[in-house]
Parts: C-alpha cells; sequence; structure tokens
C-alpha cells in the first residue's frame, strides 16, 4: 500500500493505519510526503497498534524516485475525507 502526499490530519491517514490492522501479515504501507506536525501522532498510533513492522514513513520523494513507488504497490490509498473542487 502507497500513499503520497502531505501528512496532515485532513488527509485521514488514521483510517488506514487502523485498516492495515485487519489485513494479511505480508501487507505492508508506505507513507510518502511532508509532514505537517502531525506524523507524531501517526507514529504514536503505530504502536499503539503494533504495527512499527509494517508501516514505513520516508519522508518526501521526487521525480523519478516517487514515479518508482507508485509503479512498486499494488494499492494506492487515498484515505482524505475532504473533497476539493478544482477548475478544469
Amino acid at each position: 500500500m502507497l500513499y503520497v502526499g502531505r501528512i496532515a490530519k485532513e488527509k485521514n491517514l488514521e483510517l488506514a493505519i487502523k485498516a492495515l490492522k485487519y489485513l494479511p501479515n505480508h501487507v505492508r504501507f508506505i507513507i510518502t510526503g511532508p509532514d505537517e506536525s502531525h506524523i507524531v501522532k501517526l507514529l504514536s498510533l503505530t504502536e499503539r497498534l503494533g504495527l512499527r513492522k509494517h508501516i514505513r514513513y520516508i519522508g518526501s520523494v521526487y521525480e523519478l524516485s516517487k514515479y518508482k513507488l507508485y509503479a512498486s504497490c499494488k494499492v494506492y490509498i487515498l484515505a482524505s475525507m475532504k473533497l476539493l473542487e478544482y477548475p478544469f
């Protein structure tokens, strides 16, 4: 599983982390993106749920590294509960 984006409360990453507890033991979750002072809460939740070995926080990635992550994952997580409208 992969999440790429800002690590912020409104992205609802807690839901994805809690759901990981119910998935097969071999599933791993990579979270990447700039932290907006929310990573401490996510790390605490990860520890409380005993999921430390299943979740990896790798900070911001750019260009080729980001594309390689997308290519390597089977599931992309978009757990945000907020819908933003963009004029296209």
